[in-house]
C-alpha cells in the first residue's frame, strides 16, 4: 500500500491512494513514529527561540495525551413547566390581548392569531 497520504492520482480508489479511514491511518503509524513526533513536541517545548504561543502548544499537546484533555465545567439552569404552567401563560396572553381590543378605538377585524413563542421565566 502507498503511504504517501498527501498526493491523489485521478481514477485510482481510495484503497490504491492511501488509508481513507482512521484505523487505516493508524495502522500505519509505527511506535517509531510516535516516538519522534512526541520528541519534537518535546523540543519545541524546550526551544527558548520558538514563539511562546508554539511552545505552549506543544506543551498542551503532551500533557493532554498523558494526563487527557481538561474537564470544562458548563453550567446550565434548566426550568421545567407543566402543561398548568402553558395554560396559565396562554391565559394571561389572552386576557392581556382582549385588554388592548377593549382600549382600542380602532375597529376589530377578525383574523387567526398566531402566538408568540412562550417565555417560561419568571413562572418557576
Amino acid at each position: 500500500m502507498d503511504t504517501n497520504i498527501a498526493t491523489h492520482d485521478a481514477g485510482k480508489t481510495a484503497q490504491e491512494t492511501g488509508p481513507s479511514t482512521p484505523k487505516q491511518l493508524k495502522d500505519l503509524i509505527t511506535d517509531e513514529d510516535s516516538r519522534r513526533a512526541l520528541q519534537v513536541l518535546r523540543d519545541l517545548v524546550d526551544d527558548t527561540e520558538a514563539p511562546r504561543n508554539l511552545r505552549m502548544a506543544a506543551a498542551d499537546s503532551i500533557l493532554d495525551r498523558k494526563h487527557g484533555k481538561a474537564k470544562q465545567m458548563i453550567e446550565q439552569e434548566v426550568k421545567i413547566a407543566t402543561f398548568q404552567d402553558f395554560i396559565k401563560v396562554a391565559r394571561e396572553r389572552e386576557a392581556k390581548y382582549q385588554q388592548v381590543l377593549a382600549k382600542s378605538n380602532e375597529p376589530v377585524i377578525e383574523a387567526e392569531v398566531i402566538p408568540a413563542p412562550i417565555s417560561w421565566e419568571g413562572l418557576i
